[in-house]
């Protein structure tokens, strides 16, 4: 079989925060004879839900709808090896450990199906555990949506606007003998003020 003939999947899970409850995301990264056809990543939840092992589990459902949806590779392959750092993620869909919580059971389901629908298309699918150290780009993919998402929290609650809860009007912030707070825009008709907190 030439290298041209397998689909190389790259994918990783992360959860940032509180595990569970905290922001999980995807990062995955698609090669074929040694050129990046795919790379692609973003966060899949944020609270109740976002787990490690919920984030590892649909990087490779998106990775997998992402080859089913491109004939052109999948006419081009025979084999897809999907590689992953989590050995429970690999383990269970290689049958060795079996689907214990109910909160991975949908998902296992839904990745077996996917894989089911790639092998009616002639397509043999592996799933091979690696080290972490050997999966840094899909890795770093997953990293990029956090860091991205937290980037964009932070642009929203600097320009959310602050209301007044007297008059209803836009509180600004304003420097004044003791430091910066918050007044209204309705001063002097409206003096209501809070304090700022550069937290």
């Amino acid at each position: 079989m030439n290298r041209s003939d397998v689909i190389i999947v790259h994918t990783d899970g992360a959860c940032s925060g509180k595990n569970p409850g905290g922001v999980a995301a995807y990062g995955y990264h698609i090669q074929m004879d040694g050129r990046t056809v795919r790379e692609d990543y973003g966060i899949l939840k944020e609270g109740e839900g976002a787990t490690n092992n919920y984030a590892e589990y649909m990087a490779p459902i998106k990775a997998l709808n992402w080859i089913l949806s491109s004939k052109e590779t999948i006419e081009s392959a025979d084999k897809v090896l999907l590689r992953s750092d989590s050995q429970l993620l690999v383990n269970q869909i290689n049958g060795e450990w079996s689907v214990k919580s109910s909160s991975i059971v949908d998902l296992y389901e839904e990745l077996k199906d996917l894989i089911d629908q790639l092998e009616n298309l002639s397509l043999t699918v592996e799933f091979e555990h690696i080290g972490r150290e050997k999966n840094g780009r899909a890795d770093g993919l997953a990293q990029t949506a956090i860091k991205d998402h937290r980037t964009l929290q932070k642009i929203k609650k600097k320009d959310k606007k602050k209301t007044c809860p007297e008059c209803g009007s836009e509180m600004v912030l304003r420097n004044g003998k003791y430091g910066k707070f918050y007044g209204c825009t309705s001063y002097p008709d409206c003096d209501h003020t809070e304090d700022h907190s550069d937290r």
